[in-house]
């Protein structure tokens, strides 16, 4: 068994153990519980931006990876609910999986190893504490700064990245860490994927939102590199404040330029210079908007 996938099982295996004793505290203060289906946010959020602020919006909301590159999912994503009561747990994982496909991924079958973790915890910083005692591997991809401002964070909301650079041809870094790479006229085609993603949220802060709220926050969090200060910024145009924002301004659900952005992500080649990715998405979230694409 390869490293990476003694690290998935040893962190399924903890995860699990976690899980299930944290469900009593989200029995006590749980979401209410709502269908996937919700009220539809029509209108696009890059609609009248000039081209700088959006390019602002992508730089303030997505941090790069290693290597001066955006990272993402290649591999179908496979959403687990963990300490959630036993039947909130696949409406969550049913919803992220809704999100996904409307960003263009494919996700996994009903049996697949799980890839995107969403935890919720009664003890967040003591949660973060024990995994990096028993799964250490989970924090390999952070670099020593961003480990100490994860563990750091003040929450509700704590999220990283597994992330595994490629080659050209979609092969891991041999034992030496090196990697084939295919030159091109804008550079090297290797790219940065998530091999795992988490977001542990605190069960304190929970009280009164929906699971669909949840859930989408959640597949927000993960199915990209999100900046924690974009958590904190009090834009009712996208579910990322959910948090930060009064109880009357927080979206119901996903946002369509949550989406947009999402879409941009994925639809555009990884193996770009972050700079370079965030200019082919801003091409991208524009095409969108002037086509009347966009959609919740």
């Amino acid at each position: 068994m390869n490293r990476l996938k003694t690290i998935m099982v040893q962190t399924a295996a903890a995860m699990f153990f976690i899980g299930t004793a944290a469900q009593t505290a989200a029995q006590d203060t749980g979401p209410k519980e709502q269908s996937a289906s919700g009220p539809q946010n029509e209108d696009i959020v890059v609609q009248g931006e000039s081209k700088n602020s959006l390019r602002d919006l992508l730089e303030s909301v997505l941090a790069e990876a290693r290597d001066g590159q955006m990272a993402r999912f290649a591999a179908p994503i496979c959403p687990r609910a963990l300490g959630f009561p036993t039947t909130y747990g696949p409406t969550i994982e049913q919803r992220i999986r809704r999100d996904a496909k409307k960003a263009g991924l494919k996700t996994g079958g009903a049996k697949c190893t799980g890839n995107l973790i969403v935890i919720v915890s009664d003890d967040p910083p003591a949660f973060l504490s024990y995994a990096f005692k028993t799964v250490p591997g989970m924090f390999d991809a952070l670099t020593h700064a961003e480990r100490n401002a994860l563990f750091a964070n003040t929450g509700p909301s704590w999220a990283w990245q597994a992330v595994e650079a490629v080659d050209s041809y979609g092969q891991p870094a041999d034992i030496a860490g090196q990697t084939k790479m295919r030159a091109s006229r804008i550079g090297l085609e290797g790219r940065q994927n998530f091999s795992l993603s988490f977001v542990v949220i605190d069960v304190g802060a929970i009280e009164g939102l929906t699971l669909q709220q949840l859930a989408d926050f959640a597949a927000m969090r993960t199915l990209a590199k999100v900046r924690n200060e974009a958590t904190r910024s009090q834009r009712p145009d996208s579910i990322l404040g959910l948090f930060a924002l009064p109880d009357k301004k927080r979206p119901e659900e996903i946002t369509s330029g949550d989406l947009a952005m999402l879409r941009a992500l994925y639809a555009t080649s990884p193996s770009l210079s972050a700079k370079r990715q965030r200019a082919a998405m801003e091409r991208q979230m524009k095409r969108e908007e002037e086509s009347g694409a966009g959609e919740n």
